[in-house]
């Protein structure tokens, strides 16, 4: 009920409110541009190197490619919500209580109606749920190797904040 009521809230919504939304739409669109064979207009430049805290660029850049960048936008937003809903129930399945899953995957709920989810900070919250999915990987026995190494290089590309609270 939660995860539906803010997917309407941000579906609905004329314009999001979030601080950084015009910054990193604005960004994909050019990181769009490119993808599909434009030139990155100056005095923007694309690095030649991994750069942290690029998902959502890269991640909307995409998803515009199939759907158009007000609608990709505002559904990123949406599936990231629905993503850490869903790495909470299963770090909480992980943790043998059953019965209270659905009780506390209203915790996730402070994380996204938050300081650092209206400021936009729309990496900070799928990396969240990608600390959150891994603490549930780890308490299952399943994170070693490749496992492990790909939620790490995942999360690099994610805001870093999100492991102060994990």
């Amino acid at each position: 009920a939660i995860t539906l009521l803010h997917s309407l809230t941000i579906l609905g919504a004329g314009l999001p409110l979030l601080q950084d939304y015009p910054d990193w739409v604005y960004q994909s669109q050019l990181l769009k541009r490119y993808l599909l064979g434009g030139a990155v207009p100056e005095p923007y430049a694309l690095k030649a190197y991994p750069v942290p805290n690029s998902l959502t660029a890269l991640g909307l850049a995409l998803l515009s490619t199939v759907l158009p960048w007000w609608i990709a936008a505002r559904l990123f937003l949406v599936l990231s919500a629905v993503f850490v809903y869903c790495a909470f129930i299963a770090f909480v399945a992980a943790l043998k209580r059953q019965r209270a899953i659905w009780l506390l995957a209203a915790f996730p709920t402070m994380f996204l109606f938050g300081v650092l989810y209206w400021y936009g900070n729309a990496n900070y919250i799928v990396g969240l749920g990608v600390s959150i999915l891994t603490a549930a990987i780890h308490l299952r026995g399943r994170l070693a190797g490749w496992t492990a190494v790909a939620l790490t290089v995942f999360a690099f590309f994610t805001h870093g904040l999100h492991y102060l609270f994990v």
